[in-house]
C-alpha cells in the first residue's frame, strides 16, 4: 500500500538552491568593466547582465585573479602534471643550446624521479620526438674494479678445472 501526500512539496516556497549560471567571456568582462569603472554593487550588476548575484560576484573574484576571461580562475580537475611547464621550457631550451644530449639526459637532470616514457611523451608535446633509451647504471671506479676482480677470479677458476 502506497501513501500519498496532497498539496506543494516541502520547501516549495523557497528556493535553496543557487543559481551558478556559466558566464561567457564577454560578460566576465562586463562584470568587471561594471564594477570597476561604474563602481556598481553585484545586485545591480545581476540586474543588469540577467544573472545571480553570487554568480556575478564569483565572476569578478575569478576575473581579479587571472585576469583574461579566457583563462580559468581555478586549476583544472585530474591528475597534475608530472612535468611543469617551466621545467618543459628549461629541457627544450637546453636541448636547443646543447647542454642537454637527449631526452633521457633531460629527464636526469631536470626531473630524475620523472620516468623516461614521460619525459618522452611531454617532450613529443613540445614537438620534439624521439625514442626511449633504457637507463643505464653509472659506474663508478668501485663497480670496474669489482667487475675487473670477478672476471679474475672466474679465470682463475677455470685454470684450476
Amino acid at each position: 500500500m502506497r501513501c500519498f501526500t496532497y498539496g506543494p512539496p516541502r520547501g516549495a516556497g523557497k528556493s535553496t538552491e543557487k543559481t551558478y549560471t556559466p558566464c561567457s567571456p564577454t560578460k566576465q568582462c562586463l562584470i568587471t568593466f561594471l564594477c570597476e569603472e561604474q563602481f556598481m554593487k553585484y545586485s545591480d550588476i545581476a540586474d543588469v547582465v540577467g544573472i545571480d548575484a553570487s554568480t556575478a560576484c564569483r565572476n569578478y573574484h575569478d576575473m581579479n585573479i587571472t585576469r583574461d576571461p579566457y583563462k580559468h580562475a581555478k586549476p583544472g580537475r585530474g591528475r597534475p602534471k608530472k612535468v611543469s611547464t617551466q621545467e618543459l621550457c628549461e629541457m627544450v631550451r637546453g636541448i636547443d643550446d646543447g647542454s642537454i644530449r637527449d631526452g633521457a639526459d633531460a629527464g636526469r637532470t631536470v626531473r630524475p624521479q620523472v620516468p623516461d616514457c614521460t619525459v618522452q611523451q611531454t617532450l613529443e608535446q613540445a614537438g620534439l620526438h624521439g625514442h626511449v633509451r633504457c637507463k643505464k647504471p653509472h659506474l663508478t671506479n668501485n663497480n670496474l674494479r669489482g667487475q675487473v676482480e670477478f672476471g679474475l677470479k672466474m679465470l682463475d677458476l677455470d685454470k684450476e678445472e
